[in-house]
């Protein structure tokens, strides 16, 4: 074979050199007859992963390849050697390169720095020239500030904060993992907060202490709005690192009670991984607290741990969903509107459409004058809005400050927003401004024309409502919210019953769920109850909570049927935990078996009347129960009050939204490592959206003949057409984006809904889903709502993910899949980020993040990921090498 012939000569030549260019291992290769540029790379791939060579396809290495792998030793060893005086405390200032490396050539010194970073040896801090070796750094712990919350008044203590510890208990910790640890959490540290055992990390306004505690222990603590996201960061990078490094250490971690966290405990009570394994086997509804004596949920543990599997993805998704809706509902604004100045003097003036906008009841925001307004302001303003509407013009297009609040809604805030174009009517210059590129796709609403002024609006209306998620009639429930929220089992319903819904042998008692609502009504109570029936899959995303958000109390109507039902349990679970607001229990069928399951422990402490047989009066002792709760108006009171810390609250927003996409890709990635090899090379994400069929390349007619969801519209009075895709998405872990390459869906079959019902369901919270048509248009709309209709008939998430991707890969290998771009070439790669998580992402956050690119195709970095290197290096340490 010409790759073994190709190994005798590199390893020849080893015998004189020990690092060579890639360009001289090229002339090599194609001395032993491999010629093509790819035959190349994988022949010197294939034998770094036999481990004769050592080849690195990170930026700043790939130019080189050490044809000795003895040498990488040597030259590592020159760092951590006791010797070493040009290091002090850790710290490789650049300036003293050329003492430590003076046996070797100065042009290689910048490439085994680097070299060092590679192997998490070092991390640089690029402001003050020097490189940090975590190794290297003094033993004793610094001195800085971390608040004791046990000390802060209830005035100082904001309700938000939260200190959150996770341990991790190892067999043994092997050499060198802490310190690795610390190198990959470098971009979240604070450089002159490190020591040999710790480390202080920093995102957004979530502050955490990484340290080493004693020989066999890790311990986070983290103090934030939104502790859950770095936590999760941080447990990724150590699985990571294990699972590359160390495979087969043993170690245990534990993570604190819910109930601890929320009261603010700084000793809380710590659940392990093992102990909740153990209780999921034997089917323990419950763990107890040891401390303080919480009655915790197995299923809200398995939603708070990061635990593999996705048995749990719908409660992870529905917690987040649940709580990114909850931060977007304390923002002050509904709206924000921003226009030019100049276009009040066209035929439609700004401030027309504000004044229609205030008289909807929209709580909204503007500038009297904008020219004049100060940048904090808006960006105050902007922040705290649920929306953004941005009044685009050819004066708006010449306004400087018009275009910062722009690029501040687009590329800093990354906020919902919606184009009205106001101005002469066909005037449309501001399409030429370079900084309106990203907008040029997205849909608006034309106000140029008084006379169509009543069309527009309506246009208008209709996208505010679809971007708020939001109906007159939810706008009344708003102001007049629900007081009762009445959880039931449609089993228990005798008027459900009369209408063909299925019934059991304990069903029906004498109490029908559904009469509770006129009985309280009467009573000057309202309610909400659910009469269209929510599926397993596709309501718990955002109907089932609708008037549990805002009621003051919960009447769960149990029964044997309610004990059984998926939809039942999940909304006593969100009421009791997540919620935390009052249950009442009315126990309807004839069944007594719940008094065993879950339901009967998590409602344990809450009143109950019973219903199973004629109970009259019993009616009046559960509406006195309920007026406890409805005659004060402190609920009323909480659901009106603003966040006071606007900051706080934008980064809770983004941290949990970070923590829904990790969560949610980690768990896909868990299905596609099972799947067959052909179909790893593919990204990991995809989502449904419409596309202009004519901007896409070299699509044929008969593809397009073959799509039977077309789609049309209106755009500037003209008529567009559109079809139905799916699209990759980069994975960049900050937030996803589009891919160019989609793949038009001819038909949607529902085994693709269950999953696109999920990941929809994310996108459309976060900053992405100003970019999708399916978001903007009413028929968007509605081609969601049938996602979510069809997804009840799909089977399970992992064969409805497998199905879509199948699809994809198909397609993509058929030659059926299509670019946007005429130069989009593989638009994603698949690379490996310095903290050793693999995705797939766009050129511009590969170059961003310095990311490795890797083969398609799982290999195994033997010499990079032995851990007996490590120990090696670390006895080094200890050797005086002068004596060699």
């Amino acid at each position: 074979s010409v790759w073994l012939n190709f190994e005798g000569v590199v390893k020849k030549k080893s015998q004189d050199e020990s690092l060579v260019s890639y360009d001289f291992m090229s002339s090599l290769a194609t001395e032993c007859g491999i010629f093509e540029n790819d035959e190349i790379l994988g022949a010197v791939r294939f034998l770094n992963d036999l481990g004769s060579i050592q080849y690195f396809e990170r930026n700043g290495l790939k130019d080189k390849v050490v044809i000795d792998p003895q040498w990488i030793i040597k030259v590592i060893s020159c760092i951590v050697s006791v010797k070493n005086t040009a290091i002090e405390d850790g710290k490789l200032v650049h300036a003293n390169i050329s003492k430590i490396w003076d046996k070797y050539d100065q042009s290689l010194h910048d490439w085994i720095l680097k070299l060092t970073e590679e192997f998490d040896l070092t991390f640089s801090v690029s402001d003050k020239k020097m490189h940090i070796i975590p190794c290297l750094l003094p033993e004793k712990k610094p001195d800085f500030e971390w608040a004791d919350l046990s000390q802060m008044d209830s005035h100082s203590l904001s309700t938000s904060l939260k200190e959150y510890i996770v341990v991790y208990n190892f067999e043994y910790l092997p050499a060198g993992l802490f310190n690795r640890i610390q190198v990959r959490l470098y971009q979240y540290g604070d450089n002159s907060i490190i020591w040999k055992h710790g480390s202080l990390l920093r995102k957004n306004n979530q502050k955490a202490i990484i340290e080493n505690s004693d020989i066999a222990t890790i311990q986070i603590k983290v103090q934030g709005n939104k502790p859950e996201n770095i936590v999760f960061v941080i447990h990724e990078v150590i699985e990571s690192l294990i699972n590359e490094s160390f495979v087969g250490i043993k170690y245990d971690y534990s993570f604190p009670c819910p109930d601890c966290v929320d009261s603010q405990k700084i000793d809380p009570c710590l659940f392990s991984l093992s102990l909740l394994h153990r209780a999921n086997e034997f089917n323990a509804p419950f763990l107890q607290c040891s401390k303080y004596f919480h009655a915790v949920s197995i299923q809200e543990m398995m939603a708070v741990m990061p635990i593999d599997g996705i048995s749990n993805l719908d409660m992870n998704l529905e917690y987040s969903l649940r709580d990114l809706k909850r931060i977007k509902s304390k923002l002050k604004y509904d709206i924000s509107f921003w226009y030019c100045e100049n276009d009040t003097r066209n035929p439609v003036n700004p401030m027309t459409i504000v004044e229609k906008i205030e008289k909807e009841e929209y709580k909204i925001w503007y500038s009297h004058n904008p020219s004049t307004e100060k940048l904090d302001t808006i960006t105050y303003a902007l922040k705290e809005s649920r929306l953004v509407i941005l009044g685009i013009s050819d004066e708006f297009a010449k306004d400087q400050k018009c275009l910062e609040v722009l690029s501040l809604v687009k590329n800093l805030l990354k906020k919902n927003y919606l184009l009205i174009e106001f101005g002469i009517a066909g005037a449309r210059k501001w399409i030429q401004n370079p900084a309106f590129a990203p907008f040029c796709s997205d849909y608006r609403v034309i106000m140029q024309d008084p006379t169509r002024l009543a069309v527009k609006l309506s246009e208008m209306f209709d996208s505010i409502d679809l971007q708020l998620e939001d109906t007159k009639n939810d706008r009344e429930l708003v102001k007049k919210p629900p007081e009762v929220f009445i959880s039931y089992c449609w089993a228990n319903s005798h008027d459900a019953a009369k209408k063909g819904s299925r019934t059991t042998p304990t069903s029906l008692g004498w109490l029908d769920p559904r009469s509770l609502v006129k009985f309280f009504e009467d009573n000057g109570i309202s309610c909400w109850i659910d009469t269209q029936e929510i599926s397993n899959t596709g309501g718990i995303f955002g109907a089932m909570t609708r008037g549990m958000n805002t009621a003051k109390v919960v009447v769960a109507c149990v029964s044997d049927e309610y004990a059984n039902s998926v939809t039942c349990k999940l909304e006593f679970r969100f009421a009791h935990v997540s919620l935390k607001i009052p249950i009442l229990k009315a126990v309807v069928g004839t069944g007594n078996m719940w008094r065993r399951n879950e339901i009967a422990f998590l409602g344990g402490d809450y009143p109950e009347v019973n219903f199973q047989l004629e109970n009259k009066k019993g009616l009046d002792e559960l509406l006195g129960h309920v007026r406890k709760y409805v005659g004060s108006d402190n609920g009323q009171e909480e659901l009106n009050e603003k966040v006071k810390e606007v900051d706080s609250t934008n980064s809770a927003f983004q941290e949990l939204y970070e923590l829904t996409q990790r969560k949610f890709l980690k768990q896909i990635s868990k299905i596609v490592y099972q799947m067959p090899s052909n179909y790893l090379n593919y990204p990991l994400l995809f989502c449904i959206d419409f596309i202009d069929p004519t901007k896409l390349i070299n699509v044929s007619e008969d593809i397009k003949k073959e799509n039977k969801m077309i789609y049309r519209w209106s755009q500037d009075d003209q008529e567009i057409e559109l079809c139905t895709c799916i699209r990759p998405l980069c994975e960049h872990e900050e937030g996803w984006h589009l891919s160019d390459w989609v793949a038009i869906v001819p038909e949607l079959l529902p085994q693709y809904c269950g999953y696109l019902l999920r990941v929809m369901n994310i996108i459309k919270n976060g900053p992405l889903s100003n970019e999708m048509q399916i978001f903007q248009l009413d028929l968007g709309h509605k081609l969601l709502a049938d996602i979510e209709k069809k997804s009840s008939l799909a089977t399970n998430i992992n064969e409805s993910y497998v199905s879509l991707r199948k699809f994809y890969a198909e397609q993509f290998d058929g030659n059926r899949a299509f670019s946007l771009s005429a130069d989009v070439g593989d638009d994603l790669t698949k690379c490996e980020l310095k903290s050793g998580k693999v995705l797939w992402l766009c050129g511009d956050h590969l170059a961003s993040t310095n990311a490795k690119v890797i083969d398609h195709t799982l290999r195994n970095e033997t010499f990079k990921n032995d851990p007996s290197i490590f120990q090696m290096l670390d006895e080094i340490k200890n050797v005086d090498l002068s004596a060699i």
